[in-house]
């Protein structure tokens, strides 16, 4: 845990003791009160949206607010599960963004609350809750209809979180409480938050790229950072395939301030370098902002990941995972000769293109190789045992060289690797890898980073092995 980390946590729990003292073991949230009879089942739920950077800040603004009105509020128990929050990835995409939550009594209670709110955090950065409705552009305050606790059929409480959210609607039926897109204000409901005084939210957003050049047409992931979506490039003829990428302004903002945002900036920068050097990655097509959100449109890479190749039913047989094992470490030792450092190298960063070249994706976390950012970056698994110990001293290129043998330990086993320093040899998950191969794999895994071997070195011992393997099977004079 990082000192900062361990700054705002302490500094976090000492403001729950006095804002949210109420704590239900193995939750994950806190809570201003207890619920009473008098708190309604259903109405207009506000978010405060915060980045664990201004977590701490925004609830000692707007603590001693909901305080003085006896509001009845949750929100994480620590700043880690924020993260986790944020991410879109433990709890869902929907709940991006949703760090305090508030429960008002009444409709005029709600939008009282929302404007004295939003007045108190309106120079505080926050991400964009996906589904809400924000109540300004920029606001930290967003808000939609929705249920308070779980209702049955039957109308009482329960409390069970399998059973799914239900409002009831005026004539007394029950709907579901769905969380998706203009789902925040029911066909039935009024919105009482469009009586504020709000020129920017009535305001056109005008024509966009987004509307008169690409049109997204399938999500390939959806995060706090922003989204990946497969979209149509129409300024051709045929139209061209092309995939966007979005990076948001204070999206999944990290503990050095770096968020969704500012990655994608850095991928078109550090992909241009990499084209430049003849690296086989996607091409950039274009790159744009459209308010707090930036988008980079790349090529349509046709194919399967090496992810799914190597983990489907049939195993690579050994001479495909030569192939692909040199070309992989000829990519990287590419990459690492232009000054680049990948920093994600793993099979599901890896197309196996239609003519079964191939081609490395996903270099948001990319940097070069003397930038030597403060956060690490990567995956369990493929991260090396120096990456929890020490993050003073970093070998990036070392951290690389790593992951490239996981990855290679990954193609020739079929099986993806662990977080465990201690692996076990290669050649115990598979047998008949050359012994050149096996030796070179568990240089590149070696807990010392000093001894392990350049890229550039690898690819030349897996192509001097599969020229040894073509002679074994057709040997001179055959």
């Amino acid at each position: 845990m990082s000192e900062q980390m361990e700054l705002l946590e302490k500094r976090w729990r000492s403001l729950c003791d006095v804002f949210l003292p109420v704590v239900h073991p193995g939750q994950p949230w806190r809570m201003s009160r207890p619920v009473t009879g008098s708190d309604p089942a259903q109405g207009w739920k506000l978010h405060i949206s915060a980045t664990i950077l201004t977590a701490c800040d925004v609830l000692s603004i707007v603590g001693p607010i909901l305080r003085r009105c006896d509001a009845l509020y949750k929100a994480p128990a620590s700043i880690l599960e924020l993260r986790r929050i944020n991410t879109g990835l433990y709890y869902g995409y929907s709940q991006v963004g949703k760090f305090i939550t508030i429960y008002p009594q009444r409709d005029e209670d709600a939008v009282r609350h929302a404007e004295e709110l939003d007045r108190a955090t309106q120079d505080l950065l926050c991400p964009r809750v996906p589904f809400d409705r924000a109540l300004r552009d920029g606001s930290c305050i967003s808000y939609r209809y929705g249920a308070f606790r779980p209702l049955q059929v039957g109308g009482d409480h329960d409390e069970d979180p399998e059973r799914p959210l239900m409002i009831r609607a005026p004539d007394g039926s029950l709907m579901p409480d769905e969380r998706t897109r203009d789902a925040a204000v029911p066909s039935w409901a009024e919105d009482p938050f469009l009586q504020l005084d709000d020129p920017v939210r009535s305001q056109p957003s005008g024509l966009t790229p987004l509307k008169t050049t690409y049109r997204a047409y399938e999500a390939i992931s959806q995060r706090g950072k922003g989204g990946v979506y497969k979209a149509i490039n129409l300024s051709f003829s045929p139209a061209q395939h092309c995939v966007i990428k979005e990076g948001r302004m204070d999206g999944e903002t990290d503990w050095d301030g770096t968020d969704g945002f500012q990655r994608i900036r850095n991928e078109k920068r550090i992909l241009e370098r990499l084209l430049s050097f003849g690296v086989p990655v996607a091409q950039v097509v274009d790159y744009f902002t459209v308010g707090r959100t930036n988008y980079l449109v790349l090529e349509s890479v046709e194919g399967a990941s090496l992810h799914s190749m190597i983990t489907g039913t049939r195993r690579l047989s050994i001479h495909e995972a030569l192939l692909y094992g040199a070309e992989l470490a000829k990519i990287l030792g590419d990459i690492h000769n232009s000054g680049v450092v990948w920093r994600d190298c793993k099979p599901l960063n890896i197309i196996v293109d239609e003519a079964h070249h191939l081609r490395p994706l996903d270099f948001e976390g990319a940097c070069l190789e003397h930038e030597a950012p403060a956060q690490p970056w990567g995956t369990f698994g493929y991260t090396p045992p120096e990456w929890l110990k020490d993050v003073e001293s970093r070998h990036l290129e070392a951290e690389d060289l790593y992951a490239l043998g996981a990855t290679l330990r990954h193609i020739f086993s079929g099986r993806p690797p662990d977080s465990d320093a201690k692996l076990p040899p290669i050649g115990s998950l598979r047998r008949g890898i050359p012994p050149e191969i096996r030796s070179i794999i568990a240089s590149l895994t070696d807990t010392l980073p000093d001894s392990r071997p350049a890229a550039t070195v690898v690819a030349d011992v897996f192509y001097s092995s599969l020229g040894n393997s073509v002679l074994r099977q057709h040997p001179a004079g055959d």
